[in-house]
């Protein structure tokens, strides 16, 4: 009875459902489509079978004897749950043994892949969809990895057996598979009815690199298209047991398709926490700087943008601000050798248009950038020194940190060891690293820009002996570069040139990019990152600015000759107080004038000091008279003569010159009214090629000389050398030194067709403004004696000078007489 029962049940059910399916067809026809799992272009893929790698276990490929190459494709999967950035790149590696026929290992290595995240936008659908698939909807498929193994290399002709495994690779890669062709040569006779065997897509395909259609190619092209063939080869093997394989889609009509890729726009990156900086030059025309902002956003969101402009030999920055809302935004800016660093609140892109002549041209500086080598606790990274002629090398290693975005880098500390040549340890220490994140730099990441800090210098002076030195990181992750230069070679510049702020990078470079031996594996092994560099904006001491500094001059060791010169003054700041006596000013001949003298804080009084320069060659009779009085009354002996007025009150007086009208005059002690200023310098005139300068140096940090050289003025000026050398009393000790001194220097000096210069004994004799040569003496050296030697290969007369700012209040020795009651 229950037999029965259950028999008229299911007979009922049957009855039921096929009503159910006879009048809700449409129904259940989407339901079942809005639920199928379909792969978007299946139907034009091509079914491939991939074998997987495994870390513990060989994978085997039968090579046969008569192939001459092989191909083999991987491919990386992650999960399909991800979503990363078009362009995302995972890093794996692969082991292999090629094995001879007697069973021998005859080359066993590790090579290394990167997969990439690609996706593919359909052209008349718009929609986004990928090339590679597989059934499985939880893998998502990377890009493949080719390498090719050429066979006829006579090492590799016995070799009949290829293993794989899989050696390393990111965490985020779930599996690894490999696909393996081997080239076979297609007979002759063969090549006619394999043609006709072909689909006119696979024809169209084949001959898609000719100039006219697969329908016009003869008997010849057509065995060139198809005298080679590449059949897949499979593992020896049940699969399941003594391997693992996935079949993967590919499809076939990807030259339909347009690759989706993180489009970022040209030019100079930057955002809230990096800066981005443009060289400009005096080229005719003018500067555009187009601001693009990048990601767009729907709302308008206002933008603030900081642009701050140093120029060539200038003491101070100029800043403007603006801000914005939209997509892009242009600014304009005038021509003249100088750096703009720009700012911004938001993540913007900077390109820089010269307009000339009607005609506009892109003139964005190229992006540099830094290949830094990953220092580990376990992986040191060590360098080989070669020296010239026995003679000491400078070696300089730059340290730094990454860390992501707004945080602060981890603290760490590295080792140095300095090795010999059979390996013994001649120096070693421990240095603290303590940079900062910088804001101009930044590192290359899967996740866009991340801070990096600024880099630490270690210099080194290596003696012969040297062979290896080694960075070992004691903590966290540390990127290192390194660099060398021979300790004889002369730094070699052109001025002013090289010493322009848009210029980017000297015609010579002052330090040579020095690599470990191991680079190439550390590249393939995925341990070097690029670091994006920018030219560092100048930084004005804060003492500098505010007067607190000292300056000295130097004189040969020799009397020579020499001359007064009066420098204009290119600032508008107040002059500081030491200042005063050197601070010149014009005052009018021929008409009284009230001048108003000042003091230095400490003195009461001033002695003012009148300079009259005659401008031609006659004795002619001057009077000067001070508040009615007269001081001075004589005929000139000469070009200059100069006029002590005597001890004065500060405050205002009553000057009166009576004198031709080609007389120039010159006091000092004047108040800042904003007229133009000139200091007064005394310069060696240069007589000879050679001038030796003493110099004490005074401090155990870096100390800065400028040799300043003033040319007369000429309408076609032209180059000379000039070779700056320090002579050291000893050897340097090993370091090391947060820099080290370029003991020599030769430049080639371009004076300049203008210039505000006046050569006092020769009015209207005018100079141009000086072109500077610097030296800068580094922490390698001690303070103590030594000696410039300057030559001057240039037709006289050349007028030079000395000099050294040192920031910071110096010591003043006064003497002070107190009475006796």
């Amino acid at each position: 009875m229950r037999m029965r029962s259950s028999k008229w049940f299911i007979l009922v059910a049957l009855v039921a459902g096929g009503t159910l399916v006879w009048r809700l067809p449409g129904e259940l026809h989407a339901w079942v489509k809005r639920h199928q799992f379909r792969i978007e272009g299946l139907d034009q893929a091509l079914r491939s079978e991939m074998y997987l790698l495994e870390t513990n276990r060989w994978l085997q490929f039968d090579i046969p004897s008569d192939t001459p190459l092989a191909r083999l494709i991987s491919n990386a999967s992650i999960e399909a749950t991800q979503q990363p950035r078009p362009g995302t790149i995972w890093p794996y590696a692969i082991e292999y043994q090629l094995v001879g026929g007697d069973g021998k290992i005859v080359q066993t290595g590790v090579y290394h892949f990167k997969g990439e995240y690609v996706v593919f936008r359909e052209n008349n659908s718009g929609r986004t969809v990928q090339v590679n698939y597989f059934l499985e909807p939880q893998l998502t498929p990377l890009t493949g990895g080719h390498w090719m193994l050429n066979f006829t290399d006579p090492k590799l002709r016995e070799v009949r057996l290829l293993r794989l495994r899989l050696h390393s690779h990111d965490p985020e890669i779930k599996e690894v598979g490999v696909r393996l062709y081997f080239r076979k040569t297609v007979p002759k006779r063969k090549v006619g009815y394999l043609w006709n065997r072909l689909s006119p897509t696979q024809k169209r395909n084949l001959a898609r690199g000719n100039v006219y259609s697969f329908d016009g190619l003869n008997a010849w092209e057509k065995f060139c298209l198809l005298r080679y063939h590449w059949p897949a080869s499979a593992p020896p093997g049940i699969p399941g047991r003594d391997f693992k394989r996935r079949a993967m889609f590919i499809r076939d009509d990807s030259e339909m398709l347009q690759v989706v890729d993180e489009w970022a726009p040209t030019g100079i990156a930057l955002d809230e926490l990096h800066y981005g900086l443009l060289p400009l030059t005096n080229t005719a025309g003018l500067y555009l700087v187009e601001l693009l902002r990048h990601p767009p956003t729907p709302d308008l969101q206002v933008i603030a943008n900081s642009f701050s402009w140093y120029g060539w030999q200038q003491q101070e920055t100029q800043t403007l601000q603006l801000t914005w809302s939209g997509t892009n935004q242009i600014v304009a800016f005038t021509n003249n050798n100088g750096l703009l660093m720009v700012g911004a609140s938001a993540p913007l892109y900077l390109r820089l248009f010269l307009v000339e002549d009607g005609r506009t041209n892109e003139v964005t500086p190229e992006p540099v950038h830094l290949l830094a080598f990953m220092c580990t606790p376990t992986n040191p990274v060590e360098y080989v020194i070669d020296h010239v002629n026995d003679a000491p090398t400078l070696f300089r290693v730059d340290l730094r940190r990454g860390c992501m975005a707004g945080d602060n880098p981890t603290p760490s500390a590295i080792r140095y060891e300095i090795l010999g040549q059979w390996g013994d340890t001649l120096q070693t220490g421990e240095v603290t690293l303590t940079n900062t994140v910088t804001p101009y730099d930044w590192l290359h990441t899967r996740n866009g820009m991340a801070d990096v800090t600024e880099p630490q210098s270690l210099c080194f002076v290596l003696p012969h002996t040297v062979r290896v030195v080694r960075i070992i990181s004691l903590e966290g992750t540390v990127l290192v570069n390194a660099y060398s230069r021979p300790s004889q070679l002369a730094r070699k510049l052109r001025v002013p040139e090289d010493y322009f702020p848009s210029t980017i990078a000297p015609t010579q470079p002052a330090w040579f990019t020095l690599r470990p031996p191991d680079q190439v594996k550390r590249r393939e092994a995925g341990q070097t990152c690029l670091v994006r560099v920018q030219p560092r904006f100048p930084a004005f001491d804060p003492l500098v600015l505010a007067g607190l500094y000292e300056w000295d001059s130097f004189l040969p060791h020799r009397y020579a000759q020499g001359h007064m010169v009066l420098v204009p003054i290119k600032t508008s700041r107040a002059p500081r107080a030491e200042a005063l006596p050197f601070r010149y000013m014009p005052v009018s001949v021929g008409v009284t004038q009230q001048v108003h003298f000042v003091a230095p804080q400490d003195k009461p009084d001033v002695e003012p000091v009148l300079i009259l320069v005659c401008t031609n060659d006659s004795h002619e009779r001057v009077s000067v008279g001070l508040d009615g009085q007269t001081v001075f009354e004589s005929y000139l002996q000469g070009n200059i003569t100069e006029i002590r007025l005597g001890n004065l009150k500060s405050g205002a007086h009553q000057l009166h010159i009576n004198a031709n009208s080609t007389l120039a005059a010159y006091l000092n002690y004047l108040a800042h009214e904003g007229e133009p200023a000139y200091l007064r310098r005394f310069c060696v005139m240069v007589t000879s090629n050679v001038l030796h300068f003493p110099y004490v140096k005074q401090s155990a940090d870096a100390e800065l000389l400028v040799l300043r050289i003033f040319s007369p003025l000429s309408t076609n000026p032209e180059p000379y050398q000039v070779r700056v050398k320090l002579n050291i009393p000893s050897e340097r000790p090993l370091g090391p030194f947060a820099g080290v001194t370029l003991l020599e220097r030769e430049a080639l000096v371009t004076p300049v067709q203008t210039g505000w210069v006046s050569l006092v004994p020769a009015q209207p004799g005018q100079l141009d403004d000086g072109q500077p040569v610097f030296l800068s003496v580094g922490p390698d050296l001690p303070p103590g004696q030594y000696e410039i030697e300057v030559h001057i290969n240039a037709t006289p007369p050349r007028w030079v000078t000395l000099s050294r700012t040192t920031p910071g209040l110096a010591e003043k020795l006064a003497i002070t007489l107190e009475p006796r009651f």
